[in-house]
């Protein structure tokens, strides 16, 4: 359901201790906040969930709802964290392209070392094969796989900004990509453990983010999700 109003105030108490392997994350805060999304934030908020919980059908249609549900929070703090849902301001750039702020090796990483692969003390390439036709479907034909394949990092980057479709199925397979190399079998729904996750595997030791960086943009949201 949508907000009647543009500003939500948001009273949250979050007591929350998250310790794995990953990191540990303490927040013991009261938060009184009075936030206001544009109507360009609006929008966009509401065109992203959409788009993202398409994506993730496509990507997983198998998983029980409560997964899919913690593979959207991730995918939403991800673009909040990174652009705000603030479209307009998310070209190119050195740090990152389009809304997801994706940047060329890591999109082209994708395409040539994930869904294709070197095997081992081999010259041909494999193929995770399921997820070829999901560029055409996620953007309705728009992306197709063969001149995808062939196509420049500088190509790539013009579509993570111009396509957000396709920017966010990337974005979720930067994720799908390091969650299995690293055998992470569940999303938490913590916002603290979001934000390791989104810290070390999206932006990484590489990156300037900071986990409190996704958690404070990530806040906000909690008054328009709703499962499902």
């Amino acid at each position: 359901m949508r907000l009647s109003g543009h500003c939500a105030r948001i009273i949250i108490l979050v007591m929350f201790v998250f310790e794995s392997g990953i990191c540990r994350c303490n927040i013991n805060a009261a938060i009184v906040n009075n936030y206001c999304f544009t109507f360009e934030q609006e929008s966009n908020y509401y065109k992203h969930d959409s788009r993202i919980r398409g994506i993730i059908d496509m990507v997983f249609p198998d998983s029980p709802c409560e997964e899919k549900y913690s593979w959207r929070m991730l995918l939403l703090g991800t673009v909040a964290v990174e652009s705000n849902f603030l479209d307009r301001y998310a070209g190119k750039s050195q740090n990152g392209n389009g809304p997801y702020q994706i940047i060329a090796d890591t999109v082209y990483g994708v395409i040539h070392r994930y869904i294709t692969y070197p095997v081992k003390d081999n010259p041909r390439m494999a193929v995770r094969n399921g997820l070829i036709p999901l560029f055409e479907r996620a953007t309705g034909g728009r992306v197709k796989w063969d001149i995808l394949f062939q196509m420049s990092k500088a190509g790539l980057i013009e579509l993570c900004v111009n396509d957000h479709d396709f920017a966010a199925l990337i974005s979720l397979l930067v994720y799908k990509d390091a969650f299995e190399r690293d055998r992470v079998a569940v999303i938490p729904r913590d916002i603290a453990a979001l934000a390791c996750l989104w810290k070390k595997y999206y932006n990484t030791d590489s990156g300037m983010g900071r986990c409190r960086y996704f958690i404070d943009r990530f806040l906000p949201i909690y008054c328009y999700l709703t499962p499902g």
